[in-house]
């Protein structure tokens, strides 16, 4: 026995309670005249237990059966052209809307700010710890779950970044420093690991807690002399050299001594 929809190969029992056997279509719907006819021969070439003359529409199947809702699908097989396997037709729908929701999703994340839209709390603190720099502009993005601004400076010529709670609470400093500026160790522990490279920006992160600001670390991007691009992070004491991607995905930097 077929259902009542276009010939699919299940048990019907609908009003009429009549096989569907040579998958009429008077209509012109491309639905079938569902439960009126036989269909002996309905094929159903992969086996997905629709038919193959249903194969070739581009809607919802909506089917009779209880279990209706659970069952039904996006068929995006083209019409006229080879049914779309089972499995892929039920991934292609997710994989359509991935492609639409993520570029969104990661440009909500970063959102441009002008100078006087930033909060007063934020432009406060800023103007008291930098009191002679210049603010260039602004923006907020969300971290680890929590909304943050970043405020860019010109500090005397030098670039700084600072991330700051809404509430104006100062998070971390990023300072754009001269490469000859770098602490020695920090310096030898680099022409170690990537030796003949080219520094492309130098900067030092301050972290902070409350009032009291820690030196972390030396951020450097740089390019190998076989043109490979890194970001590298290396302790003050020259310790320890880990490339950004390591530090992404929780893997420990090796230690130069």
């Amino acid at each position: 026995m077929s259902n009542g929809v276009d010939g699919l190969r299940r048990s019907y029992t609908g009003p009429h309670g009549v096989p569907n056997a040579d998958q009429r279509d008077h209509d012109k719907d491309r639905l079938g005249d569902g439960p009126k006819k036989s269909n002996s021969d309905q094929l159903d070439t992969d086996h997905d237990g629709i038919g193959d003359a249903c194969e070739k529409k581009a809607l919802t199947s909506v089917r009779s059966s209880p279990e209706a809702p659970r069952r039904a699908i996006l068929d995006l097989s083209p019409i006229g052209g080879t049914p779309m396997p089972r499995q892929l037709r039920r991934i292609a729908p997710a994989a359509i809307l991935a492609a639409l929701v993520l570029p969104s999703l990661a440009h909500a994340r970063e959102e441009k700010v002008a100078l006087d839209q930033i909060p007063t709390s934020v432009a406060a603190t800023v103007k008291q710890r930098f009191a002679d720099a210049t603010l260039k502009g602004a923006g907020k993005e969300t971290e680890k779950g929590r909304l943050v601004y970043e405020v860019t400076l010109d500090d005397k010529g030098r670039n700084v970044d600072v991330t700051l709670t809404p509430t104006g609470e100062l998070l971390m400093i990023e300072k754009t420093i001269p490469t000859n500026e770098l602490p020695a160790p920090v310096a030898s522990a680099l022409n170690k690991k990537y030796a003949g490279a080219t520094y492309r920006t130098v900067e030092e992160i301050v972290e902070v807690q409350g009032k009291a600001e820690k030196l972390a670390y030396y951020e450097v991007a740089l390019v190998t002399p076989k043109h490979d691009s890194k970001e590298v992070r290396v302790t003050p004491d020259g310790a320890k050299v880990t490339e950004e991607d390591d530090e992404d995905e929780g893997e420990n930097g090796e230690d130069d001594d």
